[in-house]
């Protein structure tokens, strides 16, 4: 027996003990006493599961505990212990893809002190009976899949342990881990997660910064570990990435990123929280960050600090996807043209956010001739610009939704008079008030129309601490899905499918306003130049435009956020804290899907 199948059974014996120690003592390092009965409760949940009641049917991952080794060559060994019940399938699988130079090796599980058999001619139809007992590593087009048999319907405690080589990756400055250690899309997703990375020394915050995304919980260091666990029952919308940012020259990896952690970060934060957070600072803090921001942050440019969007290409979740619709095209404006009324099945699906939605708005209302864009020069040494958007306020009505106008009048209120640029000042607390509101009015009436159309359907799931309503496509919903993932095909490839037809640059221009709302615009705007070289001087939007208005939007997001920018950014600046529901693009490991099967 291998010594790593002896460290696994030994972990068995002492699991309970283990998790109990680990517990208390993370709850007295961060000195929150106040949990200790919590902790006690738990002691006798654990060691007496009998008294538990649980229904006898209910199919669930209960716990799924992960610890990341990291070793000196940069590769890792990874050992997830698994609680569940399962009642329904043959086979538990996890998918682990976009592995860059990464390899997954030594796969082994054990349960009840027993290792598995492994078997490389895995076949996933086989019988329940048949893969008893047995594990595989199944290579897919993409990565691989863990696979290993369920055994006998009931409870489960399964140990899995493998190796990554290249866990770490060497970027152009520095070295980052980025992985996704839980997938979105599982049949059952866990209840309770806990991810541990350690390596041979101490991580702190003095030489790592460390974020969380797709789940709501924290990730801190803890006793010279990072550590990140969730707070609610995960749902299939959540995974579990951690992003890690090391000094350069800590790990021997050979995977190298031809990025800087700045991009590799942008990418990251798109679609995240971060940026927008309370989390608890000293006083001092607050004070020198307060000071950075109205001294420092305006003078470099609202678009050199605040989140770029990154093009299709670089979305891995929508790649794996949009297969299902490989070369099929659809060339209509998906939802009849409707931006709002699809706009909640575009952030489900990590398509489009507001930042996207109101870049779109802005683009759209040049076209319309209700904004002109100017380039001001700036006084001063160097010779610079910078863009003033015009709003035009004698069109302020036949707006194709009240929610698109009611954005264009916060706008016209916000800048009384005057351009919008990117120095604009601070919104008032009214002006965010009713931007919020907006925000979130909008996002429940596409979620209502969506209903009451009958594409999405409500299913309450219930969990020990709340109700969690979740919106689900129907059967009658599934055209309108397909409908998006063709229009994304046929906008990828537009400079093919439009050789040989007529050139219609005002079209093309409501197909830019389309691609920037789906975070497709440079990669669309390049194939319209490719196709026709005099696009852009026919068209409503130049490259400056386009560039301009990404700017802008970001502008009005920052400046609603304001007020929380001030408040303390711990969890922004890599520090540890509240993790991240969205964002953690371009991530490496996991994907999406999983579970049983």
């Amino acid at each position: 027996m291998s010594i790593d199948i002896i460290i696994l059974n030994i972990i068995v014996i002492n699991k309970r003990i283990f998790i109990i120690f680990l517990v208390i003592l993370q709850e007295i390092q961060k000195k929150m006493y106040h949990k200790i009965i919590a902790i006690i409760i738990t002691f006798l949940v654990i060691l007496f599961p009998f008294q538990m009641v649980k229904a006898d049917d209910d199919h669930r991952l209960e716990t799924l505990l992960i610890h990341a080794y990291i070793h000196e060559d940069g590769s890792a060994t990874i050992t997830e212990y698994r609680h569940a019940f399962l009642y329904e399938g043959t086979e538990n699988y996890d998918v682990i893809e976009n592995l860059g130079e990464s390899e997954i090796l030594d796969f082994v599980v054990v349960e009840n002190n027993q290792p598995f058999e492994p078997k490389s001619n895995w076949n996933i139809n086989a019988s329940r009976e048949e893969k008893t007992n047995r594990h595989g590593l199944l290579k897919t087009d993409d990565g691989y899949e863990l696979v290993w048999g369920i055994g006998e319907y009931g409870e489960h405690e399964y140990y899995l342990q493998y190796k990554v080589t290249n866990f770490i990756k060497q970027l152009q400055d520095k070295q980052i881990l980025f992985w996704r250690f839980v997938n979105d899309e599982l049949n059952i997703p866990p209840k309770q997660i806990q991810i541990e990375i350690e390596t041979d020394r101490p991580l702190t915050n003095e030489n790592e910064k460390i974020w969380a995304f797709g789940f709501e919980g924290n990730v801190h260091f803890v006793n010279g570990l990072v550590i990140a666990k969730n707070e609610q029952p995960l749902t299939e919308d959540n995974y579990a990435t951690v992003l890690i940012q090391f000094p350069n020259g800590t790990y021997e990896t050979n995977d190298k990123i031809d990025k800087t952690f700045e991009e590799i970060q942008e990418e990251a934060f798109e679609g995240s929280d971060y940026g927008k957070r309370n989390d608890n600072l000293s006083p001092q803090a607050k004070v020198i960050i307060i000071i950075f921001l109205v001294l420092f942050l305006p003078a470099f440019g609202i678009g050199f600090s605040i989140l770029i969007c990154q093009s299709y290409r670089k979305n891995r979740k929508v790649k794996k996807r949009i297969k299902r619709y490989k070369n099929q095209y659809f060339r209509d404006l998906p939802y009849n043209g409707d931006m709002i009324g699809i706009f909640y099945f575009l952030q489900k699906r990590h398509l489009a956010n507001f930042n996207h939605l109101i870049e779109a708005f802005l683009l759209k209302w040049i076209w319309q001739g209700r904004a002109h864009l100017e380039m001001k020069q700036l006084d001063g040494v160097f010779k610079k610009e910078e863009a003033e958007l015009y709003l035009n306020e004698e069109l302020t009505t036949k707006f194709d939704s009240e929610y698109e106008e009611t954005l264009f009048n916060i706008l016209l209120e916000v800048t009384n008079g005057a351009p919008l640029k990117n120095s604009t000042s601070a919104w008032s607390e009214t002006q965010q008030k009713k931007y919020k509101e907006w925000k979130k009015e909008l996002s429940e009436y596409s979620r209502d129309l969506m209903l009451e159309k009958g594409y999405l359907y409500k299913e309450l799931r219930r969990t020990l601490s709340r109700d969690i309503d979740l919106y689900r496509l129907t059967e009658k919903g599934e055209p309108i899905q397909a409908e998006v993932y063709k229009f994304i095909n046929y906008l990828q490839d537009f400079s093919l499918i439009h050789e040989r037809e007529a050139i219609n640059v005002k079209l093309w221009d409501e197909l830019l306003i389309w691609a920037t709302l789906l975070s497709l615009a440079p990669e669309v705007r390049k194939q319209l130049k490719k196709l026709y070289p005099e696009y852009e001087q026919e068209s409503s939007f130049s490259g400056q435009t386009i560039d301009e208005i990404k700017k802008l939007s970001t502008t009005i997001n920052y400046y609603h956020n304001y007020n929380n920018y001030g408040l303390g950014e711990v969890a922004n600046m890599g520090g540890g804290g509240s993790s991240s529901i969205g964002g953690g693009g371009g991530s490496f490991g996991g994907g999406s899907g999983g579970g049983t099967r």
